[in-house]
This record gives structure tokens, C-alpha cells and sequence, in this order.
């Protein structure tokens, strides 16, 4: 484990800039969907897996103003689609974000097969396999997932393997 050690009697001083995370933008940015007024995110870092998300959701509908490099401010109140498209989705992993949030909200969800990287397997099925037990109705066909409910109830999930994507997108 890395760790600093500061010897001496004397004060610090100076100042430390700590970049945002993908991994915590990626369905923090999804989660927007769920708010029923605008948001402004702070410290997102400057990456196109973010850029991506953002256009998904100018694509649904959503108003999307840069604020600065960093900060955006996202208004999903008038989204008219619900579906992650073919070109957006097969970009990055994270896409799979929007999945659990549109389900959430609007009980409908269409999204392409997530691309991204290919360093490891991670298949979508933990997911699939979770949004099935909360009453969900799940198909996949020509290379879209369809997820539908009219009323989703929380129930006990148990996952065949670690999943973080999975949690995340079932929460």
C-alpha cells in the first residue's frame, strides 16, 4: 500500500486537485433519468466514455449544456426516447447504464449490445438475470435488449458472480 509520511513540525500547505472517475460518472450520468428537474454534475472527467453518455442521452431527448470542460448541466424532463441507439451503445460498456434508470422510470428500456473494450468478458446476462427477478420482461433480438414492466417489485437477487455493473444497474 502506498502511503506518505511527513516528518517535520511544520504545517502543509498547497493544494491537491483530484480528478473525477469514470467508473462513478458512467451511471451517475445514467442516473439523471430518474430526476424530474435538471442537474448540474461537477468533476467529471474529460473523456470520451463521458462524452458518449452525453450524446446518448441528446439522442433520448435530453437538453445537455457544458457548463466548462468538467461540469455539465443535464435536463432529461423531456426525454421522447427510450432507447440507447445501435451507434452510441456498441461505444462503450457503460451504456448499459441507461438500462436499469429508463426501466426505472418509464418501465420501458431498448438498448443495443454494450461494446467498449474487450480486455475480459462481461456479459450482460447478471443484469438480465436481475431485472427478470424484479418483474421485469427481458428479450434480446437482432442485437437490441428489450426490457419492459409495468410494475417492478423489489425482491432478493443473488448473482452467479461478482458483478459491479450489475449491482449498480439493478439499483
Amino acid at each position: 500500500m502506498n502511503k506518505f509520511v511527513i516528518k517535520g513540525g511544520r504545517p502543509l500547505l498547497g493544494e491537491v486537485y483530484v480528478s473525477g472517475s469514470k467508473n462513478a460518472a458512467l451511471p451517475i450520468i445514467a442516473a439523471t433519468v430518474l430526476v424530474d428537474e435538471p442537474v448540474v454534475l461537477d468533476n467529471l472527467p474529460n473523456i470520451s466514455d463521458v462524452s458518449v453518455m452525453l450524446r446518448s442521452l441528446e439522442e433520448m431527448g435530453a437538453t445537455i449544456n457544458r457548463i466548462d470542460k468538467n461540469s455539465v448541466r443535464i435536463d432529461t424532463t423531456s426525454l421522447r426516447n427510450r432507447s440507447v441507439s445501435y451507434e452510441m451503445a456498441t461505444k462503450i460498456r457503460g451504456s448499459y447504464y441507461f438500462i436499469g434508470s429508463l426501466l426505472g422510470q418509464y418501465g420501458e428500456a431498448f438498448c443495443a449490445q454494450p461494446g467498449g473494450c474487450t480486455f475480459c468478458d462481461r456479459p450482460m446476462e447478471q443484469h438480465i438475470k436481475a431485472f427478470e427477478v424484479l418483474g421485469a420482461e427481458c428479450s434480446f433480438e437482432e442485437g437490441f435488449y428489450t426490457i419492459k414492466s409495468d410494475n417492478l417489485t423489489g425482491n432478493r437477487i443473488e448473482f452467479d458472480k461478482i458483478t459491479v455493473g450489475g449491482t449498480i444497474n439493478t439499483i
